[in-house]
């Protein structure tokens, strides 16, 4: 149900009302007949209504903001074939039905024009790409815009929507056990200062800096890292060669070269996971590899 945008019809009042043509002059202001939309979704929109009996109604739509709102329209019809195509490619293709039975929400809706907000303010609506929402798994792109979608926008919709199925949908079928005991967590819990730098976290096995000294979030946040590092990135973008060993947040690549793998750490952790997960019959490279 669409809970940001509504909308209340009325009668326009005053004498300087009449319809010429396909268009209605109300108090001297010139209307189309429809639907006249909004350039995007944050324009408003009105439509002027002429019935057959001459009488005239106004129907105008605002947008109404409250937290966890949501809209969006459905997936047109010459889309939803080539839309749900693109959910199987990129998505459903890669879990084995037993899975999906298992953990997918009771409906996936094809839609478009997806927007979202988590405040009452109109700078928290924002556009999305999928969104989960009372046990509905909502894709937006039923349209043109999912053939300018590129490579590398699709990549990072593909990274969010596995990240997400795994860690919130399956993270009771997998054990990280294993995973969790390959880096140096003691000192977790103490001052912020005890982090490790950039310099050490390559060879402690951390691919991106601790943000925190609590350690349930630490393990949250490798774990997510890790699932970014593999499924986001082709392999031969991870074992390349690069220029030096230096710490950088932002590119993978390489990370598993001995260069910036210095202590064979990051490679012990990725294969870890590697194995867990295909024994659940999910290849995580496999997804890296796509769009890359």
């Amino acid at each position: 149900m669409d809970t940001i945008i509504t909308s209340q019809t009325y009668t326009p009042n005053g004498d300087d009302i009449y319809v010429e043509g396909d268009y209605v002059y109300i108090q001297g202001t010139k209307y189309p007949i429809g639907t006249t939309d909004g350039e995007d979704f944050t324009t408003l929109k009105r439509e002027v209504i002429l019935t057959d009996d001459g009488d005239i109604y106004v129907r105008a739509y605002t947008v109404t903001l409250t937290k966890n709102s949501i809209n969006v329209n459905e997936a047109k019809n010459e889309y939803v074939g080539k839309q749900f195509e693109w959910v199987e490619e990129m998505f459903l293709n890669f879990y084995p039905d037993t899975i999906l039975r298992v953990a997918l929400p009771l409906k996936i809706i094809l839609g478009r024009n997806l927007w979202y907000t988590n405040s009452m303010y109109m700078y928290g609506l924002k556009e999305y790409s999928y969104y989960y929402s009372f046990h509905n798994l909502i894709f937006s792109h039923g349209d043109e815009s999912l053939d300018d979608l590129l490579a590398s926008g699709k990549n990072k919709i593909k990274n969010d929507v596995h990240s997400w199925f795994i860690t919130e949908r399956i993270e009771s079928m997998y054990s990280l056990d294993e995973f969790n005991l390959v880096s140096d967590y003691s000192w977790a819990g103490g001052a912020s200062s005890a982090r490790p730098s950039t310099g050490q976290c390559y060879g402690l096995g951390f691919v991106i800096r601790p943000t925190t000294t609590i350690l349930t979030t630490i393990l949250k946040t490798d774990l997510a890292n890790y699932l970014t590092l593999i499924m986001g990135n082709s392999y031969e973008k991870l074992t390349a060669e690069p220029a030096n060993g230096n710490y950088n947040a932002n590119d993978f690549t390489g990370i598993l070269h001995p260069k910036k793998d210095i202590n064979g750490l990051i490679r012990k952790k990725y294969d870890i996971l590697m194995n867990e997960f295909k024994r659940l019959g999910i290849d995580l490279q496999a997804i890296g590899e796509l769009y890359n």
